[in-house]
């Protein structure tokens, strides 16, 4: 369970963390003059409206934190598990050396076109 006070008070103790808060511009409707409080809230109205968490105590603010984080941090591992796999840098060997950005044009001569 996810309590707004705890992570409100735990954002007041830290000053990295009220810092870090502070310098996210994507808290959707917030202001420069918002509070950490405010800020806090607007936040986990956000993580709501996305299917992040679910609210369920609303008098106290409690939030429960649904499935679909664990479904991120499922894609996370996969992709994490498998760039090696997902990465293009063995097609670069095989680009147009004309096109290529990264070979300055002295260089391009040991280099082979498809």
């Amino acid at each position: 369970m996810i309590w707004e006070s705890e992570i409100s008070e735990a954002v007041r103790a830290n000053s990295r963390l009220e810092r870090t808060l502070n310098e996210m511009r994507e808290i959707s409707g917030s202001r420069t003059t918002d509070s950490s409080i405010d800020r806090v809230r607007r936040v986990l109205e956000q993580l709501v409206k996305a299917g992040y968490i679910a609210e369920t105590n609303a008098a106290s603010k409690g939030y429960q934190v649904t499935g679909k984080v664990q479904y991120l941090y499922q894609l996370l591992n996969f992709i994490n598990e498998n760039t090696p796999l997902l990465s293009d840098d063995g097609v670069i060997d095989s680009i147009d050396s004309q096109l290529r950005l990264d070979v300055p044009d002295g260089d391009r001569s040991g280099l082979q076109s498809p």
